[in-house]
């Protein structure tokens, strides 16, 4: 029975197949560093890494693990690598997952797992090695995954435990420097659609609010829904109540095929009228009872309405 000899080269060609870099450096004598494999992570060769890292190693007087955090770690992730790196001469070994600043070829951020292993030689710490593998891939399907448990299935708006949670979090930082508003939008005889035209229109009708909601809302605000045909909106900044008011009169009038469709919103403001995601939902739902009997069909709360 013969025994398989598996040389280095061996070794170099199975990681050239699975895209994973190889790292290692000599921790004794000069502390010569190799590497192998760099396109697949870094998109550039050896020689012009090795290059980079020591020039800004001799410009910055620092040691090559910072060197490579500065130039190639996105800055998210820095403090984790220098936090893992420091007890990685402690413990022999670690593993974790970063940022990296090079983007894909389609233009999205980038993740790679690193692992790192201390060899010895009677105790005394000779090389370190390290394995790099591009987790892109796999981090995006944890994101949509993820991504996919905070919306709501039907009309792709946030769900109402998210949309909560995000507006609670909204309140905190609006209440200290911006105006915020909180709007409650309720599709007008929704009943009747489903009842009279079918599910189909019902659902379209559906579809034709959260769509028209989700393209005219800002980022940096919030929109989900709530439940059944409500919606619930905050605004995290807004100039003055008239301009607020005409920006969301866009929301009162949908055309869903040959239908017209009406909604009444109902608006509660930060701080003015309450200071709690709780007091400003119910306000908010007050004036929305309000506005469903005007003409104008929106309406802002005032403690006289009641």
């Amino acid at each position: 029975m013969s025994i398989i000899k598996i040389c280095e080269r061996d070794i170099i060609n199975l990681f050239q197949i699975t895209n994973q870099m190889i790292y290692a450096q000599d921790l004794t004598g000069d502390q010569d560093f190799y590497l192998e494999n760099t396109k697949c992570i870094l998109n550039q060769s050896e020689e012009e890494i090795r290059e980079a890292l020591n020039t800004y190693c001799d410009q910055n007087n620092c040691s090559l693990i910072e060197a490579a955090s500065s130039l190639y770690v996105d800055q998210e992730s820095r403090d984790l690598v220098k936090k893992e790196f420091f007890n990685l001469f402690k413990i022999g070994n670690c593993s974790l997952v970063i940022k990296i600043k090079p983007l894909d070829d389609k233009g999205r951020q980038r993740w790679i797992r690193v692992t790192f292993y201390i060899q010895t030689n009677k105790g005394v710490a000779s090389k370190l090695l390290g394995l790099f593998e591009d987790v892109t891939e796999q981090k995006y399907e944890i994101i949509s995954l993820e991504e996919a448990t905070r919306r709501d299935l039907f009309t792709g708006l946030f769900n109402k435990t998210n949309a909560f949670k995000l507006i609670n979090r909204k309140i905190e930082t609006s209440l200290k420097s911006k105006k915020g508003a909180f709007a409650i939008l309720d599709i007008d005889n929704f009943k009747h659609f489903n009842d009279f035209y079918g599910h189909d229109v019902g659902d379209l009708v559906l579809e034709t609010v959260a769509k028209s909601l989700n393209s005219n809302i800002s980022d940096t605000d919030i929109v989900g829904r709530f439940g059944g045909d409500e919606f619930i909106i905050f605004i995290e900044n807004f100039e003055n109540e008239e301009k607020l008011k005409k920006d969301l009169e866009k929301f009162l009038s949908y055309q869903v095929g040959m239908h017209e469709v009406k909604a009444s919103i109902g608006i509660s403001i930060l701080n003015k009228d309450a200071t709690t995601f709780n007091r400003l939902f119910k306000h908010a739902d007050e004036a929305l009872y309000v506005a469903k009997k005007s003409k104008e069909k929106i309406a802002f709360y005032d403690p006289n309405m009641r």
